[in-house]
């Protein structure tokens, strides 16, 4: 049975990779006010080096990372069954009809 993967789903998954390597590495994170506990959203930034915020105590925004990595999913999952998905190579010609036996 051959196995090949062709040129643009490869495209697709390194794409995806790519994408998901990304949303993990460049982070959305949420400040908390100190005085009044309230939250608001304040960028994003390499996930080793939180923004700068003045009186703000910065967290990862978790849930809007798993909302982009489902959402890449998604789209790179759509992607992918549009170009052909998981459908199997054979030597049989497509119009059902064997080839001829000597």
């Amino acid at each position: 049975m051959d196995r090949k993967i062709s040129r643009i789903k490869r495209v697709i998954i390194i794409v995806y990779c790519l994408a998901v390597a990304l949303a993990c590495t460049f982070v959305p994170w949420k400040g908390e006010f100190i005085r009044t506990g309230s939250q608001t959203a304040i960028g994003y930034s390499p996930i080793w080096s939180p923004p700068p915020a003045k009186s703000l105590y910065p967290t990862v925004d978790f849930g809007r990372i798993i909302v982009e990595i489902v959402a890449v999913t998604a789209l790179g999952g759509m992607l992918f069954v549009l170009a052909g998905g998981f459908e199997k190579h054979s030597s049989t010609p497509k119009s059902g009809h064997k080839p001829a036996q000597p």
